[in-house]
């Protein structure tokens, strides 16, 4: 299903995780491509300490979408206002509840995922990983597609 670009135009959607090295940026990277191109897409973490995307998240992204993630910057959700945001993904229920406690008045707008953090498995954990987060997308745009019909 295509969703007409007029009723996105202005979407604002945020991803985060533990690091903002994985899973965040892997989702940010591939909801760019599955998204038209007037919806605002970024990402962040609960505790970034490294300066770059895993280099597993950067080869799966590039071998399985064709996507360059390499010039990702690790972000502390901290830095970024959530006010501003439409949706707010939790990419899974430990970072969802740290966010619903921290950002109450975000609550409204906060979604949870159960994606598994891959940094501690190998490529094949980077690629499940992927696989969870583009099924994820794909539901997610089926549900603001509907929610923009009405």
């Amino acid at each position: 299903m295509m969703i007409s670009s007029n009723s996105l135009q202005g979407l604002k959607i945020l991803f985060v995780c533990q690091g903002n090295i994985c899973r965040s940026p892997m989702a940010a990277g591939l909801a760019c491509r599955l998204f038209s191109d007037g919806v605002y897409i970024d990402s962040a973490g609960l505790n970034p300490v490294y300066a770059h995307p895993t280099p597993e998240a950067i080869q799966v992204m590039e071998t399985e979408a064709g996507i360059d993630i390499s010039g990702h910057y690790p972000k502390p959700v901290a830095a970024v206002n959530l006010e501003e945001f439409d949706y707010i993904i939790a990419l899974d229920a430990v970072i969802y509840a740290y966010l619903k406690r921290i950002y109450p008045q975000a609550d409204h707008r906060l979604i949870s995922w159960n994606i598994a953090d891959p940094y501690f498995g190998g490529i094949a954990t980077y690629r499940k990983c992927f696989r969870e987060i583009k099924l994820n997308l794909q539901n997610l745009r089926s549900q603001i597609a509907k929610q923009t019909r009405h």
